[in-house]
Parts: C-alpha cells; sequence; structure tokens
C-alpha cells in the first residue's frame, strides 16, 4: 500500500505561457492577449494491490 502526493503545498506554477497570436485583433488594438499553462492543482491518491 502507498499514498502518494504531488504538489503538496498547492502552489500555482507556470510552465508554459506566451502571447496569443493576434492578440490585438481580439482586443480589437487596444493590447495584448496572452495565455498560461499551470501545474494540477494539489493531488493525493492512495495506491493498493491486492493478489489472491
Amino acid at each position: 500500500m502507498a499514498l502518494l502526493g504531488r504538489n503538496l503545498t498547492d502552489e500555482t506554477v507556470i510552465n508554459f505561457g506566451g502571447n496569443t497570436p493576434l492578440g490585438g485583433t481580439l482586443t480589437n488594438g487596444g493590447g495584448n492577449s496572452y495565455y498560461a499553462f499551470v501545474n494540477r492543482p494539489l493531488n493525493i491518491a492512495l495506491q493498493a494491490k491486492y493478489s489472491f
């Protein structure tokens, strides 16, 4: 049996981000548009194995 955990502090971490293509068009020329990918939130799992 095992207890597994990831991102136990529930910290938001940006893995990748940048300017959105055609950002000026999306904002009617008023600025930029950005996107980002973040890590998954707090994750805890219990793993068990049963053999018979």
